[in-house]
């Protein structure tokens, strides 16, 4: 188990680690969003963290139901309206990637309660990591 953890761990690192070797990191388009969407972004990220850190403690547990319930607190249900004109406001990459984030929760939320399968899970996990390492190489907030 602590192997999977650490390869899960190491893989969703290895972008960076390109960096620390001398290469510049990629530009990143700036975002320029209105202070109301740049403030929803940054909630609906931050929940991504807290539901992504629940999973690992559940996980690590091997209580699914837990791995479920905090899997929904990100899907696609479980957002909170954004405010208005933020769909528009928002490149189209980064609302494909918002969203194939939340499906992904909400895909991990039904195979957890119904498999119980570490395995699946940690594979999930990463691939939900590597949706926001990509976002996060792709894109950061200016003015």
């Amino acid at each position: 188990m602590k192997r999977v953890m650490f390869g899960v761990l190491l893989a969703s690192c290895l972008p960076m680690l390109a960096w620390a070797e001398g290469e510049k990191a990629p530009e990143r388009e700036v975002m320029k969003l209105a202070p109301e969407h740049e403030t929803h972004v940054r909630y609906e990220m931050r929940g991504f963290l807290v539901s992504l850190q629940g999973i690992n403690e559940a996980l690590a547990k091997q209580d699914f139901e837990a791995v479920a319930r905090y899997a929904r607190q990100s899907g696609a249900q479980a957002p909170q309206a954004a405010p208005r004109g933020l769909g528009k406001a928002l490149p189209p990459r980064f609302r494909e990637m918002g969203s194939t984030t939340h499906a992904a929760f909400d895909q991990l939320a039904v195979d957890a309660a119904t498999m119980g399968d570490t395995r699946v899970v940690l594979e999930q996990v990463s691939g939900i990591m590597k949706n926001c390492i990509q976002c996060h190489s792709a894109y950061r907030f200016g003015k």
